[in-house]
């Protein structure tokens, strides 16, 4: 009787998604997870929980169906960014709440490099709505069902070069589990060629690390960056890892500071 909740898990989401999930999880060698749900299967729950804590992996667990209940999750992230915590998140919510999820994420700016979200997919393409709001600062994943027994990992940062895109990075099938451990790729890896893309980078004059000359018209204002030890050293880098640069004049043509209302910054910081 204890194995038939599973098998009904296993028939109703292609596979044994518990296995694939906590297999992903722990692959990021991360001890703190929250699950979002909203009209999942009790029995996927209460299993996907169980298998967590047999692996000493710390759950919350918030139920997305009132918009009360995604405050408080909202919140909780708001938090963890605050205290510097890492964090995955694994929703299992319906699409339609999967793309207000991922806008109010870029709108209520919760994105740090520790802080991931995980969608699971399940068979269906990813719309474009959810793609084209992904953007490249953040870290999302998405977990989809292709056919029974196989379940596939797609990361916005699987490429050095491509905005709004979701790139295939790993899988697991029931027979081997997880195919690759950790479960993302290097960052080494993956930046180690930007295929030409170009970076745009702020500038001020400050000698001797970057010596900029400023043109200014009646109509516009353009610079030229002449030479500096920051100028020369971006170049050689530029070179070694294929992109390239397009400076920009920062507004008020300051340093920059934090501003600590919205963890942002200004001038060339921000």
């Amino acid at each position: 009787m204890a194995e038939e909740p599973l098998q009904q898990v296993i028939v109703a989401y292609g596979g044994d998604i518990i296995s694939a999930i906590s297999d992903m999880i722990h692959g990021f060698n991360e001890m703190k997870v929250i699950i979002c749900y909203s009209n999942i299967n009790r029995d996927l729950l209460q299993l996907l929980i169980k298998r967590f804590n047999m692996g000493k992996i710390n759950v919350m667990a918030f139920n997305l169906t009132t918009t009360d209940m995604q405050e408080k999750y909202f919140e909780t992230i708001q938090t963890k960014m605050d205290k510097s915590h890492s964090l995955y998140t694994v929703f299992f919510t319906p699409h339609k709440l999967h793309e207000h999820i991922i806008i109010e994420i870029y709108n209520r700016n919760l994105i740090r490099r520790n802080i991931f979200y995980i969608f699971n997919w399940n068979q269906k393409p990813f719309t474009d709505i959810f793609v084209q709001n992904v953007h490249e600062s953040m870290q999302v994943l998405l977990v989809s069902n292709p056919r029974n027994d196989v379940f596939r990992l797609y990361y916005n940062q699987a490429t050095s070069y491509k905005e709004h895109n979701l790139g295939l990075i790993n899988w697991w099938n029931q027979n081997n589990g997880l195919f690759t451990h950790p479960t993302l790729p290097s960052k080494k890896s993956v930046y180690r060629d930007f295929h030409g893309r170009t970076v745009k980078v702020p500038v001020l004059h400050k000698p001797p690390w970057n010596f900029v000359k400023y043109y200014n018209s009646s109509t516009s204002s353009s610079f030229k960056v002449i030479g500096g030890r920051d100028h020369r050293i971006l170049e050689l880098i530029s070179r070694k890892l294929n992109f390239r640069i397009h400076y920009i004049d920062p507004l008020q043509r300051i340093q920059g500071s934090s501003i600590l209302e919205n963890g942002t910054f200004n001038g060339v910081l921000g």
